[in-house]
């Protein structure tokens, strides 16, 4: 699964860069913040920053 965090947001365009990891490489163990496709997923630490983009995958 790969893991998106705020550093793999592009502000205000909702691009996902092309830094993302997977869980495993960033070994986390935290099942909680899974998203599906059509999901809206944001940073809501900062929301200044424009850190969201619309799930197109699991």
């Amino acid at each position: 699964m790969p893991h998106i965090a705020p550093g793999n947001i592009e502000s205000f365009t909702g691009r996902i860069l092309d830094n993302v990891k997977s869980v495993k490489e960033e070994q986390l163990i935290s099942g909680k913040f899974r998203f599906r496709p059509g999901d809206v997923v944001y940073g809501k630490i900062n929301p200044q920053l424009g850190k969201y983009f619309y799930a197109s995958v699991d």
